[in-house]
């Protein structure tokens, strides 16, 4: 069972931000709807959307090589779970 929790304002806030920087970064507390509003922005977006999961082993493998994988990309790209990449990164 889970209740969808409406945020209007946050979403509106994002889509301003998108529009001063082309990077946004969603940051909060685990299970607080970060994906969720993720997803939300990218049912909306009117152009090509890349979602990244670095839950996902491809996607966590094909975020070896940063660059090659996103130099190229148009539109949206949202990379979830970034923490976990950055962290072995650090090792």
């Amino acid at each position: 069972f889970m209740i969808l929790i409406q945020r209007p304002h946050l979403l509106e806030q994002i889509q301003f931000a998108f529009k001063v920087t082309p990077v946004c970064g969603l940051i909060g507390p685990r299970q607080c709807g970060k994906t969720t509003m993720a997803k939300e922005i990218a049912a909306q977006y009117p152009g090509n959307v890349h979602l990244f999961d670095l839950e996902d082993e491809r996607d966590h493998n094909k975020m070896q090589e940063p660059l090659l994988v996103l130099e190229n990309l148009e539109g949206l790209i949202i990379i979830d779970e970034q923490h976990r990449f950055g962290v072995e990164q650090r090792l």
